[in-house]
């Protein structure tokens, strides 16, 4: 009885280091596992545009947050960050997708990133407001 279970035992964990080589090889394969922005994005934006005079997007390492014209802050850990080729007729181009999470509630964010004159981002649903680093957190 003892020897059977040595094997059962011996099994169940040839079984368990067995799902766990395929999660870590699965979650290898997926892009949208970065869970970290890369370092020349990070920093606090602001923009000129009257309709978000004041308000900023930050983006930190493992997380961004945002203040709103409610007066609020918004911050989320950014669970997955995407970088997204898009071709037209002309030339290659890409944006960025950072995937963000605050208690049950997820967000994602796609924008622009243009890191010429200290950084700027221009959100996809917003093109025309440009979000311009504050030079004090420029890279």
């Amino acid at each position: 009885m003892a020897l059977n279970s040595s094997i059962l035992a011996s099994s169940r964990a040839a079984n368990g280091c067995l799902l766990l080589a395929l999660a870590l090889l699965f979650g290898a394969c997926d892009e949208r596992k970065a869970t970290i922005a890369p370092a020349e994005m990070i920093g606090t934006y602001r923009t000129n545009d009257p309709g978000y005079a004041g308000l900023y997007f930050r983006i930190e390492k493992d997380k961004f947050d945002f203040s709103t014209v409610e007066g609020t802050v918004e911050n989320y850990a950014i669970i997955a960050y995407e970088k997204l080729e898009k071709t037209d007729k002309r030339r290659k181009t890409y944006y960025h997708r950072l995937h963000g999470k605050r208690d049950r509630q997820e967000l994602t964010l796609a924008f622009n990133f243009e890191p010429a004159g200290g950084g700027s981002i221009s959100f996809l649903n917003r093109p025309k407001t440009i979000w311009v680093r504050e030079e004090a957190q420029a890279q």
